[in-house]
């Protein structure tokens, strides 16, 4: 093969992106296990939720060879067509149902890491930067740690849909940009113009509704702020945007049924700000919080921060809507914090914005941007008054933070070592920058240290942010009780009103379960569970019966009715505490958990027709076309002409 040839490969022309692929190796170490936030969590939504979902559908094709609608796992049974984090919907997810699981939920996650990387550096490329703004903005996307963050929490499809947000602003900025120097070749095939966005927004909303809402809102900022006239512009959203909702419509049709249907439509504005980010955290936008909440995680990076302002500085050509793409997103985030929040969160549609700091995702994903912006400033040569209040501005930085780690060192008697390392890597990227632009340290060494200090900063927080637990110890919670209860005769539910059947346990060994944890659950069904478990509601809650405080003690008060309980053919009950209720008779214990039989069992068949579908044939063609799609817009192809 010629030298030239060997160049216009596609091979070829990812090699310059090879750092790409450190940061999915994050998840090697523990890939057969689950993620949990800590080493002493008890939950995550990877194990609760994920995971007995994926092995649902995997049994169900590989034993009856049919498209599960209906799962009778938990709540007594539910649409699982309508929920959106079934993962029914989203091919790229049954990438993971090829393997044994969880092993194939992890993959599937490490292959979501390096495509979002990728698909970031094609498009910083496309915005005109050069390789190694590209590859720094590309990889503070990959290592954000708000991303692994909720890894670590067991958010699987929020993980999934933002790594395809790079890839929905790559299809928007190819008409966009077309006097780009990186302007891609397919500018004029309009099939693919028009295919693309539309393709890429539906595919994340198929893997998170929520995550679509977001996204769809930064692409359409993005579209009206670089196209011209806005007449045409608001006609090319709204094709590409009713489109997207075409794709998406198996999915969101059904959704919006359920919603409206579920407990989640009688959420009020306090729900709907829930777990808003406190004004104290946004000190995290400097300070690094090792071990931290998920929802209020913050920081983008030491490099991130400088570069972003030597964009901000530099007067970049975008820099202003990156950086108010990030400074609004931050404010939302605040939620209740905010003058009429109350007000706002009753807004028609703004439940689907639940929890305000899941705009968090936006805000470091534009950072990121912008710091490649600055980088590329940098590189290109300062003009000495930016340069001036550059060196100004990180000097301020290194003090700033020098000065806040003292203070808390004083004020506690403790060195914090949240402190101590920002005020170490400001330090560092203070000396780097300044030495650079005294012209002392050479662009592309300039660049090296960035990006080393980058992926050390954010690789070493990253690494607290979630403990891999192995599979045999997440799936021997309740086990003993579970599976005593397997193996009783004949079909029935369970009950428990301390969780003492975990929701991965109970799918791993097929169990049906009355109570569960869903965000999604049928109002009726919840009303009916109020009288017969006992367990008062008082708001919203993801959890069936509501818990407030430790889920092993905290409804011990409560007495649940055998006979309302019967109806729904809860034969069993499990709780981590003695219950005295008529009907409910003692027959076994587990440890610390008393399993008790429901005379009042009504024998019905607890399975109804969890396992009906679609045809499998009919499926794979749905996926094959989904796939097919996909296919025909998505990889940039280099003009025959060259």
């Amino acid at each position: 093969m010629s030298e030239t040839m060997w160049r216009s490969t596609p091979l070829a022309r990812l090699r310059r992106w090879w750092p790409l692929l450190l940061p999915p190796l994050l998840l090697l170490p523990g890939i057969g296990g689950f993620p949990y936030p800590a080493v002493g969590a008890r939950f995550s939504d990877f194990a609760i939720t994920h995971y007995p979902n994926a092995l649902y559908i995997q049994r169900a094709l590989v034993q009856y060879r049919v498209l599960p609608l209906w799962t009778d796992q938990i709540l007594s049974g539910y649409p699982f067509y309508a929920d959106p984090l079934s993962g029914l919907h989203y091919p790229p997810g049954w990438l993971a149902l090829l393997f044994p699981l969880p092993v194939g939920m992890n993959l599937t996650a490490l292959l979501h890491v390096l495509w979002g990387g990728l698909g970031m550096a094609l498009f910083l490329r496309r915005s005109g930067l050069g390789a190694r703004p590209a590859l720094f903005g590309a990889l503070a996307f990959q290592l954000m740690p708000k991303l692994w963050a909720h890894y670590g929490a067991g958010h699987l499809t929020l993980f999934y849909a933002f790594a395809w947000l790079p890839w929905l602003l790559w299809s928007a900025s190819e008409g966009a940009t077309a006097g780009a120097r990186h302007a891609s070749p397919l500018l004029q095939d309009v099939p693919a113009r028009w295919l693309r966005p539309a393709l890429f927004l539906a595919v994340i909303a198929l893997a998170d509704p929520r995550a679509a809402a977001y996204c769809g809102l930064l692409w359409l900022g993005y579209e009206f702020a670089h196209r011209r006239p806005w007449g045409k512009a608001l006609a090319y959203v709204g094709a590409q945007a009713g489109l997207a909702l075409l794709l998406a419509a198996p999915l969101l049709l059904p959704l919006a049924g359920f919603a409206s249907r579920s407990t989640r439509a009688l959420m009020t504005p306090a729900d709907v700000l829930a777990f808003s980010l406190p004004p104290a955290r946004l000190l995290g936008l400097l300070i690094p919080d090792f071990d931290g909440y998920a929802e209020w995680m913050l920081y983008p990076g030491a490099a991130v921060v400088v570069l972003a302002l030597a964009a901000l500085l530099a007067k970049m050509r975008w820099a202003w809507f990156w950086g108010g793409t990030a400074g609004l997103t931050l404010l939302w985030s605040l939620g209740a914090a905010l003058p009429y929040a109350q007000a706002l969160a009753g807004l028609p549609g703004v439940s689907l914005l639940r929890v305000p700091p899941r705009a968090l995702f936006i805000t470091g994903f534009a950072l990121a941007v912008l710091a490649a912006h600055g980088l590329e400033a940098l590189l290109a040569g300062f003009a000495d008054r930016p340069a001036r209040r550059l060196r100004l501005a990180v000097v301020g930085l290194a003090a700033l933070m020098l000065g806040l780690s003292g203070a808390v060192w004083d004020l506690t008697g403790a060195r914090s070592f949240n402190f101590l390392w920002a005020a170490g890597l400001f330090t560092l990227l203070t000396a780097g920058v300044l030495a650079f632009l005294a012209g002392r340290l050479a662009a592309p060494r300039f660049a090296l240290v960035v990006l080393a200090l980058l992926a050390v900063d954010l690789t070493a927080l990253d690494s607290t942010l979630f403990v891999m637990r192995p599979a045999e110890e997440v799936l021997a919670e309740g086990r003993a009780a579970a599976e005593w209860l397997a193996a009783r005769p004949g079909e029935f539910r369970v009950y428990s009103p301390s969780y003492s059947i975990p929701q991965h346990t109970a799918a791993d060994l097929g169990l049906h379960l009355a109570d569960g944890v869903n965000p999604l659950q049928l109002a009726a069904y919840a009303e009916y569970m109020d009288a017969a478990t006992g367990v008062p509601r008082t708001g919203y809650s993801v959890t069936l019966p509501p818990f407030d405080g430790d889920p092993a003690t905290a409804n011990a008060a409560y007495t649940p009715d055998a006979q309302r309980l019967g109806e729904l053919n809860v034969r069993y009950v499990a709780a981590e505490f003695p219950l005295e209720a008529e009907g409910l008779t003692l027959v076994r214990q587990f440890g610390a958990t008393y399993v008790y039989e429901n005379a009042y069992a009504s024998g019905v068949s607890a399975s109804g027709d969890g396992l009906a579908g679609f045809p499998p044939d009919l499926a794979a063609g749905l996926i094959a076309v989904l796939f097919g799609l996909a296919g025909l817009g998505i990889w940039p192809r280099r003009p025959r002409s060259e």
